[in-house]
């Protein structure tokens, strides 16, 4: 029964985190954005080549916006002029003051910009840019030609709902005026009554023009000068080949979009079993070598330190592969209680004590007759440490000032990732860690981060339905961890120096600190930090300490002054500068045809 609670609560754990990831992953990010969501095109041509033009553009703002932006190509081929802007039957008038419900129009070398201020959050709104445009049409002996962008390709943003109805001058006769769309394939038009020419896209994309060329009767411009020479034979020459062109596109279009859903409905095949073997995977590698041994009885808090252990080994006891800067500190303080070093208080300069912060007064000492005389007591990793601090950053002085340490921090680091290995070096000695579990964790790591990186390429071949082995990969990447677990031994030990950081960390210590001798007082300290406990816990240790008068004890840390509060205000700037240094170490009609582009642009836009 325990064991199945056991494997409940682990998997409960593996859920809440995969839970959490993928929420992270896969959530939407709200962010302040737009989308145009609707335009609206009327063009009438009057008998002189001028056309007038409505622009209805439906914006969809998601967060605060003011501004809608409207640019206009200078060039010599066309010009632009009477420029206005309504919403609804509202009219906003030129201004300089950037009020809402006012425009302005800035000139700039090459181009205008049409500035429409106005004030909305999370709202629709639908401007009407209107103006007349000259030059876009040119009257030759047999033919009359417009040739226009619709919409430029200078829009940064996806244009949805496109219709665009384009008036001539004078009622034509049926099948005029021939006409040719560039720029989306997509596009479709024809002809209506009267030789109106209706266009209309569902989507056409950022940074893609939509353009129309049209032959109209030379005669329908009486007002427009003429230009010597005939175009319509060279207009339909190019026009038919660009028909070719868009007509083998669309083909290979086609083509490549059943080739894509052929590969789609493959994806759709294989992603639920490729899925489940994944998971399978997970399952029997943790049933190989994620078995937990049998679980003890509930531990309680434990006011007595346990079978005694170097406080850099508890902290690879309660963190495995996670070691931190709390193993440093533990162990600079445990060696200083058995003799090795003293944290010493040192009198700052004359002048000088203002400047300084007060961590730049504590020094380290090395007790270098004990030292010899007691060497061979020192495990590897301990001896490796006395030796950086006192040769590399001290310089052989035999006193360390902890500022020197934040002098080189990038020293330290680089010390530290060869420690942390040497601990976990002897570490392994104590056989705390099943093996066989680290070597299923690895497994699973391995087969997870290859699956993710597999499968996370395969989407763009097999498509979205492969995103379910990427999730059941993350699933093994994570649960992975939850294979590794401690022997009997080392669950054992676990739980019992847990069981003295409950007590650390919740209950009060007057009432057994004078049962107790000045080892096990120290070892609250030292063990305390090692465990991870903060500043709250040493300040609450210190205070106890003067509160039974014992602090007699703490003979390795020499201050200026008798008072504990400052004995624990010392120890927190002694674990600060040291964490402070390790900080950074832990560390997408007719048809359209392709080509085109050479017609008068109408410029882009956007909102801010």
């Amino acid at each position: 029964m325990r064991k199945t609670m056991i494997h409940k609560k682990n998997t409960f754990l593996l859920l809440v985190a995969i839970t959490g990831l993928l929420t992270m992953i896969f959530s939407p990010l709200h962010a302040r954005d737009y989308r145009m969501d609707g335009l609206d095109l009327t063009i009438n041509i009057d008998p002189d080549g001028a056309m007038h033009i409505r622009e209805d553009w439906t914006f969809v703002f998601d967060g605060r916006f003011s501004e809608v932006f409207r640019i206009f190509p200078l060039n010599d081929r066309a010009t632009i002029d009477d420029i206005r802007v309504y919403e609804g039957d509202r009219e906003y008038p030129l201004s300089d003051t950037e009020e809402p419900g006012t425009t302005r129009l800035v000139s700039k070398r090459d181009y205008q910009e049409l500035q429409v201020f106005f004030n909305g959050a999370n709202t629709t709104r639908v401007f009407s840019i209107r103006y007349r445009l000259n030059g876009a049409i040119a009257r030759h002996e047999d033919a009359a030609l417009l040739y226009y962008k619709l919409i430029s390709d200078e829009w940064e943003k996806p244009v949805h709902n496109i219709t665009a109805r384009i008036y001539p001058p004078e009622p034509l006769p049926p099948g005029e005026p021939a006409h040719w769309l560039h720029g989306s394939l997509d596009a479709v038009s024809e002809i209506e009554d009267g030789g109106v020419v209706t266009v209309q896209l569902s989507r056409l994309p950022a940074w893609t023009f939509l353009e129309i060329r049209a032959l109209y009767p030379p005669g329908v411009f009486p007002d427009l000068a003429v230009t010597e020479g005939m175009i319509r034979e060279e207009v339909m020459q190019e026009a038919a080949r660009l028909v070719e062109e868009a007509n083998q596109s669309r083909q290979e279009e086609i083509a490549k979009q059943e080739r894509q859903q052929a590969r789609y409905q493959t994806g759709r095949q294989i992603a639920w079993p490729l899925a489940l073997i994944i998971i399978f995977l997970w399952g029997w590698l943790y049933q190989k070598y994620g078995r937990r041994p049998e679980e003890l009885r509930k531990d309680e808090p434990l006011n007595m330190l346990p079978e005694i252990e170097p406080p850099a080994l508890i902290n690879y006891l309660m963190h495995f592969d996670f070691i931190n800067v709390n193993a440093l500190v533990s162990t600079i303080f445990d060696l200083s209680h058995r003799g090795y070093l003293k944290i010493e208080e040192r009198e700052a300069k004359p002048g000088l004590s203002l400047l300084r912060k007060k961590s730049s007064n504590l020094s380290l000492i090395l007790e270098k007759d004990y030292l010899e005389a007691n060497r061979s007591e020192l495990l590897p990793y301990e001896e490796r440490l006395l030796s950086f601090l006192f040769a590399e950053i001290a310089g052989q002085s035999g006193e360390m000032r902890f500022r020197d340490m934040e002098k080189k921090k990038h020293k330290v680091q680089k010390f530290m990732s060869k420690w942390n290995k040497s601990i976990k070096e002897e570490g392994k000695k104590k056989e705390w860690f099943d093996k066989e579990s680290i070597k299923g964790r690895n497994i699973g790591l391995i087969a997870g981060i290859c699956c993710l990186i597999l499968f996370l390429i395969s989407t763009a071949i097999y498509g979205p339905w492969m995103l379910l082995p990427v999730v059941a990969s993350l699933f093994l990447l994570i649960g992975s961890f939850f294979i590794l677990h401690r022997t009997a031994k080392g669950r054992l030990a676990y739980k019992q120096w847990n069981a003295l950081r409950k007590y650390l960390k919740r209950h009060q210590f007057e009432p057994h600190l004078g049962k107790v001798d000045g080892d096990t007082i120290n070892g609250y300290l030292i063990y305390g930090i090692a465990m991870g406990l903060g500043p709250r816990f040493i300040k609450r240790f210190a205070r106890s300490l003067e509160l039974q008068g014992h602090t007699m004890y703490m003979g390795w840390i020499v201050l200026h002054t008798s008072s504990m509060s400052d004995f624990g205000n010392a120890i927190n700037r002694v674990i600060t500068t040291t964490s402070t240094t390790m900080s950074s170490a832990s560390g997408m009609g007719g048809g359209g045809t392709a080509g085109g582009g050479g017609g008068v642009s109408s410029g882009g836009g956007g909102a801010r």
